[in-house]
């Protein structure tokens, strides 16, 4: 029976819309690796009240507290962060 819509198009649903070969995208692998440590900077403060992080250098991770509030950063996760973005806007 003819097609009522009137597109010729051949039905492709059955194969894949991307075929990468199984190869995955650096800026994926990035991402995913941001992600990471992201979530291990949310849990620091937590670990951080059951052990001293004074020993861990102040490049990798950044401890200030006052008055029973902490903010952890790290300045080697700011600085991938700036660089994913500078590639991000140069890819454009």
């Amino acid at each position: 029976m003819p097609s009522t819509r009137g597109d010729t198009a051949a039905d492709t649903s059955s194969t894949p819309r991307s075929s990468r070969g199984g190869k995955t995208n650096a800026s994926t692998l990035l991402g995913i690796a941001l992600m990471l440590v992201g979530a291990a900077l949310v849990l620091f403060p937590l670990v951080g009240q059951h052990i001293d992080l004074s020993k861990i250098p102040s490049w990798l991770v950044y401890v200030y507290h006052s008055d029973g509030f902490y903010f952890v950063t790290s300045p080697l996760l700011l600085l991938l962060s700036l660089v994913a973005f500078a590639i991000f806007l140069l890819q454009r």
